[in-house]
């Protein structure tokens, strides 16, 4: 959770909570959308549109001086964030060999195998807000 001195200073202790699930809603909306906006602007386009998008959430987060806004900038973090995490998995396997792909989807999988403890307790967007 949000540190006590954040929650008093920009308010919101009763929804503190929407802050991690705003973002992981936005994630779940966008990640099927992202191979037709691939397809429509084209993968390095959207592979840069993802971070920046990131970035201005993240920048909206930062500077918010109430938790709604708080909580909207973490959703746009999470479209960002569901569009460059999608695109780069993506990247990853159309750069593989078509027999080895599987292999390759693996591994990914496997290096982020240990960080998803820390999604599931929402440990990730909170260090990115604070």
């Amino acid at each position: 959770m949000l540190p006590a001195y954040t929650v008093a200073d920009i308010g919101g202790t009763s929804s503190e909570a929407w802050l991690g699930v705003a973002n992981y809603l936005a994630v779940a909306a966008i990640s099927p959308l992202v191979g037709s906006i691939s397809d429509l602007i084209g993968r390095r386009y959207a592979a840069l549109l993802g971070p920046i998008i990131l970035g201005i959430g993240l920048i909206v987060v930062g500077t918010a001086h109430r938790m709604d806004v708080a909580i909207g900038g973490s959703a746009i973090a999470g479209v960002g964030a569901g569009l460059a995490e999608t695109v780069g998995v993506a990247g990853l396997l159309e750069l593989a060999p078509a027999k080895s792909r599987g292999t390759y989807a693996g591994i990914s999988i496997l290096v982020d195998l240990p960080f998803g403890a820390a999604l599931t307790y929402g440990k990730i967007p909170i260090r990115c807000v604070g």
